[in-house]
């Protein structure tokens, strides 16, 4: 990732990878982009990350961080968002943050 390059942390999309007895194992994904000029936008692709729920407790642990989030926010969003779900009494196979 270069310096005008940046995450769209509106909108992470979260895919649940394995599960086991004890966890499941999320992967979370943001579209990477440029800015060219002052108007315009280009996409340049996706970037993800993994981790992981302990199904007992509901403690999150952050597994791959996600290249370009070095303020963990997408992770902190996507984590945010399963934990929810796991208070509800639901780990789901997808599901996705959007804010704004």
């Amino acid at each position: 990732m270069q310096s005008e390059d940046y995450l769209d942390r509106h909108y992470i999309g979260i895919r649940k990878q394995s599960e086991t007895d004890r966890a499941c194992c999320y992967e979370f994904i943001c579209t990477e982009y440029r800015r060219i000029g002052t108007k315009r936008l280009e996409q340049l692709g996706h970037v993800t990350g993994t981790f992981q729920i302990d199904k007992q407790t509901g403690a999150t642990e952050l597994v791959h961080p996600m290249p370009g989030d070095e303020s963990l926010s997408a992770f902190n969003r996507a984590s945010y968002k399963i934990r929810k779900c796991w208070l509800g009494g639901e780990l789901p196979n997808t599901e996705q943050y959007c804010a704004g």
